[in-house]
């Protein structure tokens, strides 16, 4: 049953992060590179949904280059966010990392998670 509520968290985070994507990245002035989204929005959600964020938090967002990013666990596996300045930025990010090419993306925003826990291009 443990299990079950695990993967029932996880996709109800999920769909609070594709939703609050999708809504406020849809407005007037958002765009692929500037969506209308922050990152605090984002960390804001997940603390809703009951799951402790670490935001501004030195981790590898700094050697990835991006200029912000947080971190949080879902079922002790770590799931990072990082923001880039542009997408020209993420560009030059993953020329010097191959592995990020296949995170998923959203104007210039990137989701690393292990284990196959993702949610989407």
């Amino acid at each position: 049953m443990e299990v079950g509520m695990r993967k029932l968290k996880l996709l109800t985070i999920s769909i609070f992060f594709i939703a609050l994507i999708t809504s406020c990245g849809s407005g007037a002035g958002a765009s692929a590179d500037n969506p209308d989204i922050k990152l605090s929005d984002i960390a804001s959600v997940y603390r809703q949904a009951g799951i402790n964020v670490d935001e501004g938090v030195t981790f590898a967002y700094q050697l990835r280059g991006a200029s912000n990013g947080i971190t949080f666990y879902i079922d002790n596996k770590p799931i990072k966010i990082y923001e880039f300045a542009s997408s020209s930025d993420y560009k030059k990010c993953i020329t010097d990392n191959p592995d990020m090419k296949d995170f998923s993306t959203f104007g210039n925003f990137v989701l690393a998670a292990e284990s196959g826990i993702s949610c989407g291009k």
